[in-house]
């Protein structure tokens, strides 16, 4: 098989795995965008690009669901990468991936140090910034590689321990009291990968906590809080803008956990459909 071809089942296997979870908070934001903004033709041709998960191609109007911009833009930046890992692994892991990392968050830093969609003559600044967290996550999983091999003794397991738990304390306060800051986010972004690193190389007594089923099971929810949200904050500054922040606080948690609902009884009611009926009938007719 052609490296290309690699590259592009690569692209196509990750938008697999997340299409239907996307589409369907997709379909509630739209939702939720044309209740308040109204002109619901209109904004649905709008949000074309957003659709076809192509907003961060330049293409940008509007994002009916913000957040998913860095799944759009992962998309574009990974089929160029694809292409160099599947092409020389050596090459990428150990020269492009570590050195396009630190290239593009200097250029992010100096250049765009606030996530905008600033187009820079070429495509927007959020694919560099995807671009330059997929390299900064090659990088964590070769240093993971490597720590999952050479930390083997107690006392080495509670040295690394120790330095992952400081990191995470580090990347967790910082954001708390200066999250706002771009020089704060941009030195802790140099920071996360090397804790990620520690973590999944399960060389750390940490492992064991984050190896526990209750981590299992909420990253279902994760995702569904990531990808609902913003459709719940649109409800809430529109709707409950007058209430006190406390109240705000609590009425956004209430349309969160309503938006959830919604999502997965959806994404279970498509999944039973094709299960019994659809996957059936789009074989027999492709007969």
């Amino acid at each position: 098989m052609n490296h290309g071809e690699l590259a592009f089942r690569l692209v196509l296997r990750k938008y697999k795995q997340i299409a239907a979870k996307y589409f369907v908070a997709l379909m509630i934001a739209l939702f939720t965008y044309i209740l308040v903004y109204g002109d619901a033709a209109k904004t649905i041709v709008k949000a074309i690009p957003e659709i076809l998960m192509l907003e961060e191609s330049g293409v940008y109007h509007m994002l009916a669901n913000g957040p998913t911009w860095y799944l759009s833009a992962m998309m574009i930046g990974m089929l160029f990468l694809g292409y160099i890992l599947v092409r020389n692994n050596d090459f990428y892991i150990h020269v492009f991936a570590p050195l396009t990392a630190i290239m593009t968050l200097g250029y992010l830093y100096n250049v765009y140090p606030k996530i905008e969609h600033n187009f820079n003559g070429v495509f927007l600044e959020t694919v560099t910034r995807s671009i330059c967290g997929l390299c900064f996550g090659a990088v964590a999983w070769k240093i993971g590689k490597y720590l999952e091999k050479n930390i083997m003794n107690h006392l080495q397991k509670i040295a690394i321990t120790f330095v992952e738990i400081v990191m995470y304390l580090t990347i967790f306060v910082s954001l708390f009291l200066w999250g706002d800051d771009s020089e704060v986010l941009h030195s802790i972004l140099l920071v996360i990968p090397l804790a990620l690193a520690i973590s999944f190389s399960k060389s750390s007594y940490v492992w064991t906590f984050f190896n526990n089923k209750i981590f299992k099971l909420a990253a279902p929810l994760s995702l569904a809080i990531y990808l609902n949200h913003d459709a719940a904050k649109r409800i809430v500054v529109v709707f409950f803008s007058s209430m006190s922040y406390f109240h705000r606080i609590l009425a956004m948690i209430i349309v969160t956990a309503a938006m959830i609902v919604i999502y997965f009884g959806i994404l279970r009611l498509m999944n039973k459909l094709w299960s019994s009926k659809l996957r059936r009938l789009w074989f027999n007719f492709r007969e």
